[in-house]
């Protein structure tokens, strides 16, 4: 399947209001297509290995994150580093030092 090509075709012909569905569309219709195919694919060992890796660390592992990290937002401070890892230290706008 050719996506980007009918995605310029079909684009054209949309509304604006739908253009924003247009991908989503397209991808469910692959999925689609590929999940009805009935085609088998051999997995060979690194990829298996990466599977296992998954399946292991969504087994074992906890899977959170606090709805505050979820905010995207504005820094509101401003940090230097010393490149040399020799040095220690903090700049402070507001104090001035």
């Amino acid at each position: 399947m050719k996506r980007n090509d009918k995605v310029q075709i079909i684009s054209g012909q949309l509304p604006p209001s739908l253009r924003y569905r247009l991908a989503s569309l397209i991808g469910k219709e692959a999925a689609t297509f590929l999940w009805n195919a009935n085609k088998r694919f051999r997995l060979d060992e690194p990829v298996l290995r990466e599977l296992r890796a998954i399946q292991h660390s969504l087994q074992t592992e906890i899977w959170e994150i606090y709805i505050p990290q979820m905010i995207p937002r504005d820094p509101h401070f401003t940090s230097y580093g010393d490149a040399s890892f020799l040095g220690g230290g903090a700049y402070s706008n507001k104090l001035l030092f």
